[in-house]
Order: C-alpha cells, then sequence, then structure tokens
C-alpha cells in the first residue's frame, strides 16, 4: 500500500528571508531571458516570446522549487536534463501551423511535470505528493491570475498618472516593468502557497464556480442537441471542448484536493460529482466526433492529436465519477477519489509529451 503520510521532505526547507532572497534571484535572471529580444533588436520579439513563453512559465518555478525544497542531487540532474531538453524541443518546434500550435499547449503541461520533480522529490511514490502537487498548481494557477489582474490596474493607474503631467511612461514601463511583472508573478505566486503562511485559497473560490458551470454546461449540452451532428463536424468544435474540459477539470480537481482538509461528505460534493458527470459527457460527444471525423475525412496529425488528449481527458473524468460517485454515496473513503487523481497524474505529462514531439517526429 502506498504510504499516503506527507514525509518530511515535502516541508520547504529554507526560511522566508532565504525564500524570498531566491525569489527575487531568480526573478532577475527569468527577467533577463525574457528581454533578450529587446536588447538585441535584430532578435523577432513575437517569434522569441512564442518559442519562450511556456518555458518562462515554468522552469524559473522549477528552480525556484529547487532552491526551497533542496531535493537529491540525483533529481536536480534529472530536472536540468529533461529542462535543457523541453528547451531544445520548444526552439525546435516549427513556428506556424496548427499542429506546432497544439504541441506547444501541450508542451505548457508537459513541463509542469518539470515543476513537480522537485516538489515531489524523491517520494514519487507518495500519494499524498502526488495530490498535494495538484493543490499547489491549482493555488499557483489561482494566485497569478490574481497578481496579473492588479498588475493590469496597477499599470493603467501609473500610466494615467504620469499622462495627467504630460510624461508618456508606455514603452519604458513596458520594457522594464511589465516584462518582470509577467515572469516574476508565478514565482511570487509559488511563495504565496508554500511560505510560512500558505494560502489555502484555491478550493474555496472554486465552490461558487461549481454550480455556474453546472448551468453553462447544461445548456451547452442543449444547444449541441438542437444543433444535431452538423457543428461537431466543424474544426472550431472539435477544438473548443478541449478548453471548456481544462476549466472544468481545473474547478473540479481543486474541489476535490481541498476537500483532503475534511473528508465529511457535503452537498458542494454533489454538485461537483454532477459537474464532473457532465463534463465527461461533453468529453465523450467531442471524443465520437473526432473519431468519426478522422475516419471519414482520413488521417491528419492535428485531429490525431485531440483524439488523444480527449480519450485522456474521458479515462480520468470516468474514473473520477466512478470513485467519486461512490465516495458520495458512502461506499468508499475520499482517499478513493485522491488515489485515482494520484495514480493517473504521471498519464497527463506523458502524453501531453507525445503531442509536443509528434511535429518533429513527423518533419
Amino acid at each position: 500500500m502506498e504510504d499516503s503520510q506527507e514525509p518530511e521532505h515535502d516541508a520547504p526547507r529554507t526560511g522566508a528571508t532565504a525564500s524570498i532572497a531566491w525569489l527575487i534571484g531568480v526573478s532577475i535572471v527569468a527577467t533577463g531571458f525574457a528581454k533578450v529580444p529587446l536588447w538585441w533588436p535584430g532578435i523577432d520579439q513575437a517569434r522569441y516570446w512564442l518559442r519562450t513563453g511556456e518555458l518562462l512559465a515554468t522552469l524559473p518555478l522549477m528552480v525556484y522549487l529547487i532552491a526551497l525544497r533542496r531535493p537529491p542531487a540525483r533529481v536536480v540532474v534529472a530536472s536540468i536534463a529533461m529542462a535543457s531538453l523541453a528547451t531544445l524541443v520548444a526552439f525546435l518546434l516549427p513556428h506556424e501551423s496548427d499542429l506546432s500550435t497544439l504541441a506547444r499547449l501541450h508542451l505548457f503541461i508537459a513541463l509542469w511535470a518539470l515543476v513537480a520533480v522537485p516538489f515531489i522529490g524523491r517520494a514519487f511514490r507518495t500519494t499524498a505528493l502526488r495530490v498535494a502537487f495538484v493543490a499547489f498548481a491549482g493555488e499557483v494557477v489561482l494566485l497569478t491570475v490574481l497578481l496579473l489582474c492588479g498588475g493590469i490596474a496597477m499599470t493603467a493607474l501609473t500610466y494615467t498618472i504620469f499622462l495627467t503631467v504630460h510624461v508618456d511612461i508606455g514603452e519604458w514601463y513596458v520594457r522594464n516593468v511589465v516584462v518582470w511583472g509577467l515572469v516574476t508573478a508565478p514565482l511570487v505566486a509559488a511563495y504565496l502557497a508554500t511560505g510560512p503562511r500558505p494560502l489555502a485559497i484555491v478550493g474555496r473560490v472554486s465552490i461558487p464556480f461549481v454550480p455556474l458551470l453546472l448551468v453553462t454546461l447544461v445548456a451547452y449540452l442543449g444547444a449541441m442537441i438542437a444543433a444535431g451532428w452538423a457543428p461537431l463536424e466543424t474544426r472550431e468544435f472539435l477544438a473548443n471542448p478541449n478548453a471548456v474540459m481544462v476549466g472544468v477539470a481545473f474547478v473540479s480537481l481543486a474541489v476535490i484536493c481541498d476537500r483532503t482538509r475534511s473528508s465529511a461528505r457535503r452537498f458542494a460534493d454533489v454538485l461537483n460529482l454532477a459537474l464532473v458527470a457532465l463534463t465527461l459527457s461533453v468529453s465523450g460527444v467531442a471524443l465520437i466526433a473526432i473519431a468519426v471525423r478522422l475516419y471519414t475525412a482520413g488521417f491528419d496529425p492535428v485531429r490525431l492529436v485531440i483524439l488523444g488528449t480527449d480519450s485522456v481527458v474521458c479515462l480520468l473524468f470516468a474514473g473520477l465519477m466512478w470513485q467519486y460517485a461512490r465516495f458520495a454515496a458512502g461506499a468508499a473513503q475520499l482517499t478513493a477519489v485522491t488515489d485515482w487523481i494520484a495514480r493517473y497524474l504521471p498519464i497527463l505529462p506523458a502524453w501531453a509529451l507525445v503531442a509536443a514531439l509528434l511535429p518533429l517526429a513527423l518533419e
């Protein structure tokens, strides 16, 4: 049986002052990499940021967690090796094509495995740490969004104030403050999620969205039924449900991981179970649609990637619904749900890596 207790390795091994010092240091270095095309005008800015965006969003987090948690040397070496490979893949991917766009989206998901490596460390078989990482990732995403929204408001206020004295700081502010803020926001979010008094808000913030998403998905399914089969054959429909499923998965998993604080069954579990069931229905329809499209229109790498992603997500939600239903009915403990999430977790970045490498394999 897997150990469900969190080992000592899970606790941060650096104090608050050292954590902040590492945060500042990592953010300065990451900002330097982000500003390369600003210092060398010969570099295409759009192309550079397209190739490095997913790297700048995740690799500084990996470095920060290595400094914070101080995992064994072999974990550090493995992280550096995988980060180097991911960087190579990011720069080798074709610049413009539907397949390369999908590949970059999947590469971003695969890169979260690099963030998980120093977070989990050598205790990769421990169920509790895998679930803790899902909760940590949710906290980082939510807090990053909140920080960026605050940054947008602060940017607008600062720009307006300087305009009142006839000083246009727009270009300077973007080059020096906005770029730094974009790179630093995930690091600050990670500090807030793992610091001396870690925030744990993602589950509580996500709960109000459960009934809203329920209503939205019911309306979406109703619209699909009313529209018939025709929309299911369009490229937009074949791609858009993936974004819907990712968003719903974020909310559902956030609620479940926050539930580990208390294993008592609540009405929120019934709503979340209904949300999981509806999402499984939508993903099932999308899976059938892309399978039919692949059969009638022939082989296409883009359709193959969408089919694989839909299959992986469908299996995740199918197992999640089964275990969650058993928990809601009183036939299983909450650990049955979290154990399924923990066991399935490695499949997501594994498939994402396959999808990210597909354009290189087909060249």
